[in-house]
C-alpha cells in the first residue's frame, strides 16, 4: 500500500544518466507506476504510465497539425535482439502520405537491443505529397515488441500532453470517460478492418442516460477528433457527469482535455 517517488537525477549520478537509453524497474511483487516530466518551473507538467509489454505494431491516436503545435514520439526496444522500426505516415483519408514518392515510403531506423529512438514528427515527414500527416503506424522487422509514447504540445499556449503508443490489444468496443469542459474524443479506426461509428451517451452521476449522439461513419485506416458539445447541438445535457461510448467494432479511443493552458489525455475505462 505504499509508493516510491524520486527524481532520476537524484537516484542516479549524471554520468550514468548521460549514457542511459531507458529505465528498467524490477520488483519481486507486481507494481504499477508512471513517469513524470516537465519544465523546472512546473509550467509544463505531464505523466505517462509505465509500460510492461511491447507490441510489434503500434499506432498514434492524433498528430496535431495546427500552427504552433509540435508532436514527438519515443520508441524503446526492450528486447534482447535488434529490430528495424518502420514508421508510416498517413493522411486524413487513411492513405500513406508518401505513397506517390518513388523513393521514400516510410522512415526506418534500426534499434539495437535495449535502445531508444526519439524524434519530432514534422522532421521525420516534411512536406508530405498527399496532405498533412494525421496518424502514424509503427512496425518492426523482424517482429519484435517495442514500447513508446507520444508527446505533443504548444509552447505559446503552455500545453504539454503525453500518452502511450498503443497496439491492437488496447482496442475495445465500449468505454467510459469523465465529462469535463474542453473534452475532445479522438476516435481511431486505424487498426480496424471495417467502417464503424461511435454512439456517445451523456450520463448523470447515477448512470442515467441524458441523451445520445452518433459520431457518423469512421472509415478504416482513419481517425476523427470529435467535440461532444458540438455533437449534442452546442452543449452537453445539463447534469452530465460522464460519457459512455460504444462501437460495433473494436477501436482505439482517447479523451483529450485542453483546459486552462493544460493538456491531458485519458484512456477510457471499460464497463460491464
Amino acid at each position: 500500500g505504499c509508493r516510491y517517488i524520486n527524481m532520476l537525477g537524484t537516484a542516479f549520478p549524471p554520468e550514468t544518466l548521460a549514457e542511459a537509453g531507458w529505465i528498467e524497474i524490477n520488483a519481486d511483487r507486481e507494481v504499477a507506476g508512471f513517469e513524470l516530466f516537465g519544465t523546472n518551473d512546473l509550467s509544463l507538467f505531464e505523466g505517462v504510465p509505465l509500460q510492461t509489454q511491447g507490441q510489434t505494431t503500434l499506432y498514434t491516436a492524433f498528430i496535431p497539425a495546427e500552427s504552433g503545435w509540435w508532436t514527438g514520439i519515443s520508441i524503446v526496444n526492450p528486447d534482447a535482439g535488434n529490430t528495424e522500426v518502420r514508421i508510416f505516415a498517413y493522411n486524413a483519408n487513411g492513405i500513406n502520405a508518401y505513397a506517390n514518392d518513388p523513393v521514400f515510403q516510410y522512415h526506418a531506423v534500426t534499434l539495437n537491443s535495449r535502445t531508444k529512438f526519439v524524434a519530432l514528427v514534422d522532421q521525420l515527414f516534411p512536406d508530405p505529397p498527399l496532405g498533412p500527416v494525421v496518424w502514424l503506424k509503427i512496425e518492426t522487422v523482424p517482429a519484435r515488441p517495442v514500447t513508446g509514447f507520444v508527446l505533443y504540445g504548444n509552447f505559446s499556449e503552455g500545453v504539454l500532453c503525453g500518452y502511450p503508443l498503443v497496439g491492437a490489444s488496447e482496442r475495445r468496443f465500449r468505454g467510459i470517460v469523465p465529462w469535463l469542459d474542453g473534452t475532445r474524443l479522438i476516435v481511431s479506426n486505424a487498426a480496424g478492418s471495417n467502417t464503424t461509428a461511435v454512439t456517445i451517451a451523456a450520463c448523470d452521476a447515477g448512470g442515467a442516460t441524458l441523451g445520445t449522439v452518433s459520431s457518423g461513419a469512421i472509415s478504416i485506416r482513419t481517425i476523427k477528433r470529435l467535440d461532444p458539445a458540438e455533437l449534442f447541438g452546442g452543449t452537453v445535457p445539463a447534469g452530465t457527469a460522464f460519457l459512455r461510448w460504444t462501437s460495433s467494432k473494436n477501436i482505439h479511443l482517447w479523451q483529450e482535455i485542453l483546459q486552462d493552458g493544460q493538456g491531458t489525455v485519458v484512456i477510457p475505462l471499460d464497463y460491464e
